[in-house]
């Protein structure tokens, strides 16, 4: 089924039809186990939630310096242009749904001025984000300017200034986000950044058992997701 939604952002009403990707057709999002990398200087950490049109992307995605402690966030923007092999969709975000968190750092190193090879990575499926969103009573980040978001059944507003996101609010809280303005969305971006990485650090029962149980998926090592859930506890950024 379609679904339309409006999407007012600063006075400008954006019409969204609401769908799903293949790959949700597919079966969404795969649970992984425990990777063998032992040790990481440096993580991708990301979140995936459906976009406004019912795909599932990678709404949040930063890069976790672990060499300092606590550790170092760099938010990314999600809509950085990419090459995703075989498809011609080209955000970074996209890739999620081609190959899980895998995909997204495999892009990411590709579009760096020297390729690398790939960060390891730590993804944060919708299901669980939204499970872990509502269990600590929310996360705190600052609007930037007044977001008005229908998702074809409720109006959810937000009002610029630092407030507390609920779990019911973050799936309307990421279809606007991208109708900001390029500044305002990059804060928008970092302070999602550093909440992701203090739920992640946070995590009931440790990093390494949600991966190994396939709550999470990430190709570090256990040891490596201890150092990790460690030094993301009081994350901060540049």
């Amino acid at each position: 089924m379609v679904r339309r939604a409006l999407v007012w952002i600063g006075g400008i009403l954006v019409l969204a039809v609401l769908g799903y990707s293949a790959y949700t057709y597919l079966g969404g999002e795969t649970p992984f186990q425990l990777g063998g990398v032992e040790e990481a200087d440096r993580v991708l950490i990301m979140a995936a939630a459906p976009d406004d049109t019912g795909a599932l992307v990678a709404q949040v995605i930063a890069e976790a310096d672990l060499t300092q402690s606590p550790a170092v966030i760099a938010s990314i923007e999600p809509s950085l242009t990419v090459t995703i092999p075989g498809v011609t969709y080209d955000a970074l975000k996209d890739a999620y749904a081609f190959g899980d968190g895998r995909a997204v750092a495999e892009a990411y190193a590709g579009a760096q001025q020297a390729p690398s090879e790939p960060l390891p990575y730590i993804a944060v499926p919708a299901e669980a984000l939204y499970d872990a969103v509502g269990a600590q009573g929310g996360i705190t980040v600052t609007i930037p300017a007044q977001m008005n978001v229908f998702d074809g059944e409720r109006l959810f507003t937000f009002e610029p200034g630092e407030r507390t996101i609920t779990a019911e609010e973050l799936p309307a809280l990421f279809r606007g986000a991208p109708y900001l303005a390029p500044r305002e969305r990059a804060q928008l971006q970092e302070d999602l950044s550093v909440e992701l990485a203090r739920l992640v650090a946070a995590w009931p029962g440790g990093l390494a058992v949600a991966v190994e149980e396939g709550v999470l998926a990430s190709d570090l090592a256990a040891e490596a997701l201890d150092t990790a859930e460690t030094r993301l506890t009081e994350a901060h950024v540049r």
